[in-house]
Parts: structure tokens; C-alpha cells; sequence
């Protein structure tokens, strides 16, 4: 699973430096993706749970202060797993040489968990309003 994990942050990696260059600080843009994507998708997975078996969702100690308290939260064990003593070279070095196959498989794979990410994250909002 921690493979799966870096394996994403270093498609993402890539992504951003096409995008971006070295400027942009490719890095730091992946790992605020995948702990976005990670955050985002334990929110949806607590909306389901709590909207299936309790009928409602308390949400009433979500406001802005909680998110960016939990988000930071989630950003330190990210963070350290993935930049700090730049590991995301490590990260790079280890998928840098894939095979044109793999390539081209992984990219599907990191944009069908992305896609289907995304859908889970719609479909709890959609959800949480019925």
C-alpha cells in the first residue's frame, strides 16, 4: 500500500514539473494533492457512515478552524514521508526507470483513483443532502 502511495505522489510529482518546472516546487504540490485527496476521501468515508447508520451527520464541529486544524494535521505525517530530507528523491529515483508499459499503465491507474476519488467525494455530498 505504500508503494500504491508513493507511486501516485511521484506521477503527481511528475505532472507538476511538466506543468510548472522546478520553480513551482513540484514537491510540495503533490504532497498537498495526495493529503487534499486522503482528507477528502476519510470525510467522505465519515459522511456515508455516520448519514448509514445514524441517519444524520454532525457536522456541526466542522468550520473553517477544524478543517485547517485536521489538514495540518494530515499535512505533518505527509510531509515527512514524502519531502522532508528530500525524500522525493528517493521517490523518483525509485520509479524513474519504468518501462513505456508501466508508464503508461500507471498514469491510467493514478487517473482511474483520481476519477474514482472525486466520484466518492460527489456522491457523499450528494448524500448528505438527502
Amino acid at each position: 500500500m505504500y508503494k500504491n502511495y508513493k507511486y501516485l505522489f511521484y506521477k503527481l510529482y511528475k505532472l507538476f514539473l511538466r506543468i510548472n518546472g522546478e520553480t513551482g516546487i513540484p514537491e510540495y504540490t503533490a504532497m498537498l494533492v495526495v493529503a487534499q485527496n486522503f482528507f477528502a476521501n476519510l470525510l467522505a468515508l465519515y459522511i456515508f457512515i455516520c448519514k448509514l447508520f445514524t441517519g444524520t451527520v454532525l457536522l456541526r464541529f466542522i468550520n473553517n478552524w477544524t478543517i485547517f486544524i485536521y489538514l495540518s494535521v494530515f499535512l505533518v505525517p505527509f510531509y515527512l514521508s514524502l519531502v522532508f530530507r528530500s525524500k522525493y528523491k528517493k521517490i523518483v529515483n525509485e520509479f524513474r526507470n519504468e518501462s513505456k508499459e508501466q508508464r503508461i499503465s500507471g498514469k491510467r491507474s493514478v487517473i482511474l483513483y483520481l476519477a474514482i476519488s472525486f466520484l466518492f467525494q460527489i456522491l457523499s455530498v450528494l448524500y448528505l443532502l438527502l
